[in-house]
């Protein structure tokens, strides 16, 4: 659903978040003047709120803890991360006031908490367990600062020796809370950036049901129960339409191919020479996804495409590689993404070509004449085996967990899978598993995410935040956000649901959105 609130001043590329708390206080007067009672069986919700420079997560997470309350009468409560990771930029620590002086105004309505307030010396009996989580915390931190581009690989072990101190606070602190306030959930948004990892892994450990959300410019997701950048939800959403009647799942599935087909055919209309091609192998944003901890057969993508390229030249000289730039980048390229491609370029081995981002010509004319499709992750492997081509991921991703797409258990099960592709025609994909392809792209294509300007996003935010933010609320899309948080649905679900014609929560779940 398109949140329709229209913009009614100039905005500022990047407006200063320390900013935004007099626009958030007459959104919050707003939205509760007209709230529901509140609801004694809705969960109790707490909101972590952690500067993030440049980005305005803490509002974001402020403005839909508010929605959450108006809409659904839950008890939503929020916890100012004021302890500095890895280093706090000055302005972290005016916004940090802000939401302080914020928070203080409303305190009445929201319940806060600073989170240094439970700072202090590790207890003996919690020590093992925080150093592990901090030191997985920090592996994935680094992994997604190195590979966006934010920190020189260089630095990493300085960073990790500079960083360690701040985030063991960070995460002690968070224990105790935990430990003493127990909410029934606890919402943060992101992936692993800023320390929000030890957040959702002491979430687990404390039986606490995590929420969060991830976003691009003017869409947004968000997870139920687990780090949002993961898209598990999906396969739950997965699991769910297989549970409905067997003609609602066709009719997803009908949809996912039609979608598909009407790609193939604008591919068509590209006058662009495609090259001969045996294996496509397509990159993703490698460093924003194995940094969210999900199993691997390979630790990165470089190692993945390295192997593999070794591989087929050295076993299979007949068979013709093309490695397909993700096409976001174009427009968002990733560092490490670029030295990989200038990396095989120099090489030049002979069945070996990469088909760079700016040349934006489509895959699906490469996909129908290829043997094979393989990724770390990708959701060409979907479109892949939907239109017959063999094809296997190196990650365990949500096709993967929803069995739609297979991931061989071992390197060497996945050299013989590669043997048997390209030693003579194509192999021929049972029409199961089509349909499971099929499947899982009606979610990824028309379910996973709402269209918004309602986004952590610190322009999208100001945007939201300056036009009619208490009207707005009232739409179908946020509704959705307030019932993923309270009623534990994924929006995959909601939306997947709505498409078909069914009411958008599962049997037996009470709307906890008020009419």
């Amino acid at each position: 659903m398109t949140s329709q609130a229209a913009t009614q001043m100039p905005i500022p590329p990047l407006p200063a978040v320390e900013n935004y708390g007099p626009a958030m206080a007459r959104f919050a007067l707003a939205a509760m003047r007209h709230a529901a009672p509140l609801n004694p069986d809705a969960p109790r919700i707490v909101m972590y709120l952690t500067p993030w420079y440049r980005q305005a997560a803490a509002w974001f997470a402020v403005s839909l803890g508010i929605a959450i309350a108006a809409r659904a009468g839950a008890r939503v409560e929020f916890l100012i991360n004021d302890l500095p990771y890895p280093a706090i930029h000055p302005f972290e620590l005016n916004e940090v006031a802000a939401l302080d002086t914020f928070c203080r105004e409303f305190e009445a309505l929201f319940p806060s908490y600073r989170l240094s307030a439970f700072a202090s010396a590790t207890a003996p009996s919690r020590k093992i367990l925080i150093d592990s989580v901090v030191d997985e915390g920090l592996r994935l931190d680094l992994r997604h600062r190195i590979g966006g581009g934010t920190l020189a690989r260089g630095n990493a072990a300085s960073f990790k020796f500079s960083a360690h101190t701040p985030l063991t606070h960070i995460t002690a602190a968070c224990d105790r809370f935990l430990a003493a306030e127990h909410p029934d959930v606890l919402f943060c948004p992101g992936g692993v950036a800023n320390g929000s990892y030890v957040v959702r892994r002491l979430a687990d450990i404390h039986g606490v049901r995590f929420a969060s959300c991830d976003s691009g410019f003017e869409n947004l997701f968000l997870a139920s129960h687990s780090i949002a950048g993961h898209l598990i939800e999906n396969a739950e959403t997965y699991d769910h339409l297989l549970t409905l009647p067997p003609g609602l799942a066709a009719t997803a599935q009908t949809r996912g191919f039609e979608t598909l087909a009407a790609k193939v055919r604008a591919a068509a209309a590209n006058p662009a020479t495609l090259p001969p091609c045996s294996l496509v192998l397509p990159l993703g944003y490698d460093w924003d996804t194995v940094a969210l901890g999900i199993g691997s057969l390979y630790e990165t993508q470089t190692d993945w495409l390295r192997d593999t390229v070794d591989y087929v030249d050295r076993t299979h000289p007949q068979a013709h590689m093309v490695v397909r730039q993700h096409p976001y980048e174009a427009t968002f390229p990733s560092p490490e993404n670029l030295d990989l491609i200038t990396e095989l370029e120099q090489r030049r081995p002979a069945n070996l070509h990469v088909m760079r981002a700016a040349h934006r010509v489509p895959i699906y004319g490469l996909l129908q004449n290829a043997n094979a499709c393989v990724a770390c992750q990708s959701t060409t492997v979907l479109e892949a085996q939907m239109l017959g081509v063999p094809a296997v991921s190196m990650r365990d991703t949500y096709y993967v967990a929803a069995g739609a797409v297979t991931r061989p258990p071992t390197r060497e099960a996945y050299f013989a899978w590669l043997d048997e592709q390209l030693s003579g025609a194509r192999g021929i994909v049972p029409q199961a598993a089509r349909e499971a392809a099929a499947l899982d792209y009606f979610i990824l294509e028309s379910c996973m995410m709402d269209v918004t300007r309602f986004t952590p996003h610190a322009s999208d935010l100001w945007t939201w935040l300056h036009s009619d933010p208490a009207a707005d609320m009232r739409t179908e899309a946020i509704g959705d956000m307030v019932r993923c948080v309270v009623a534990d649905v994924p929006v995959s679900t909601l939306k997947a649901r709505r498409a078909l014609g069914l009411p958008p929560l599962p049997d037996g779940i009470a709307d906890p959105v008020a009419a």
